[in-house]
């Protein structure tokens, strides 16, 4: 792999560790907050859970998806395009949670931030790097 494609691996597992730790923190009853003291209140406001799942749970999922599926694109272009689309998807819910936070709860938990940030980086990296496989299809 290349250090472009490790970093992009990188921020994935980070984000998958986060969540995992986010995942904890909500079963031992203490929210997991960077910075601040608002995270319990996000996290389980009536957004922080998607049909009954939170959203933590989500995240875990997602970015294990999200892992695998960046590992195994490498391999063909139609994987890879299947990625990208994944990551776009992931940074709409990144920014629409990062819009719930600041506009609806008027409230920030900066993990979630962390997480929904490093996720809008993670898919301008994934489109920069799409566009380059681009050529070579």
């Amino acid at each position: 792999m290349k250090p472009f494609q490790i970093y992009l691996a990188a921020l994935i597992a980070i984000n998958l560790i986060l969540s995992l730790y986010l995942v904890y923190s909500d079963s031992s009853s203490n929210a997991f907050c960077i910075i601040g003291k608002n995270c319990d209140s996000v996290q389980n406001s009536a957004y922080g859970n998607l049909f009954g799942v939170k959203l933590s749970w989500i995240g875990v999922v997602a970015f294990t998806f999200l892992l695998i599926l960046y590992y195994l694109s490498h391999r063909s272009y139609t994987r890879y395009k299947l990625f990208a689309a994944s990551a776009l998807l992931g940074a709409i819910l990144a920014a629409y949670f990062i819009i719930i936070q600041a506009f609806v709860l008027k409230q920030v938990c900066s993990s979630c931030i962390v997480i929904d940030a490093v996720m809008l980086i993670i898919t301008g990296m994934s489109v920069y790097e799409y566009c380059l496989l681009r050529k070579y299809y």
